[in-house]
C-alpha cells in the first residue's frame, strides 16, 4: 500500500490503490481448457528505462502440442484509473512467437515444459513526454494458435523514462 498522508490523500491512495514500490509481477490467466500455463516469467531492468535494453525469459507448461503462435498484446496505463492505451513501435499489439524465439513462423511447441533462454532486446523511446511515458502499465498477452486461444498471461511493470 502507498505511504499516504492526511485523511483526503489517505482517501485517494486506497480509491485508486497507488502503487509507490517498483515491482515486475504476471500472473497467469489461462483458461482450464488452454494448453499453455505460464509458470514463471522475469524481466528486466525493473523498472525499464527507455530508450534500453530489456531481457526476459520464462517457463510454460504445454498440455499438448501447438503450432503457429501468435501474440495479442493489450496494453494499459495507471493514471488514477487504468487506461487502454494504443500500441506504439517499440511495443507493438499483435507479434508471432515463433519469430520472437528465432524460429519458423510456423514452428510447433511439443507438450511439456518450455524454459525460454534469456533474451534481450532494445527497445527504442517512443516520441511522447517523459512526463506522459514514466508510470505503471500492465499488459494481457492472449496467445494464438490458428486464431485460437491457447493461453494468457497479465503482465504489470514500471517504466521510468
Amino acid at each position: 500500500m502507498a505511504v499516504c498522508s492526511g485523511v483526503i490523500l489517505l482517501a485517494v491512495c486506497l480509491l485508486f490503490q497507488i502503487r509507490t514500490s517498483n515491482g515486475f509481477s504476471w500472473k497467469d490467466c489461462s483458461r482450464a481448457s488452454d494448453p499453455i500455463k505460464f509458470k514463471q516469467i522475469s524481466f528486466e531492468p525493473d523498472p525499464l528505462k527507455l530508450p534500453g535494453y530489456a531481457s526476459y525469459e520464462g517457463t510454460a507448461y504445454v498440455s499438448q502440442s501447438v503450432s503457429s503462435i501468435t501474440a495479442e498484446v493489450t496494453l494499459y496505463k495507471k493514471f488514477l484509473f487504468w487506461w487502454k492505451i494504443p500500441c506504439f513501435d517499440a511495443f507493438p499489439c499483435n507479434f508471432d512467437i515463433c519469430e520472437l524465439f528465432g524460429r519458423d513462423s510456423s514452428c510447433s511447441f511439443s507438450s511439456g515444459y518450455f524454459k525460454s533462454p534469456k533474451q534481450s532486446y532494445y527497445i527504442s523511446r517512443p516520441r511522447i513526454s517523459s512526463f506522459l511515458l514514466k508510470g505503471y502499465y500492465s499488459a494481457t498477452i492472449i496467445l494464438k494458435s490458428h486464431g485460437k486461444q491457447v493461453g494468457c498471461t497479465y503482465v504489470y511493470f514500471n517504466i521510468d523514462g
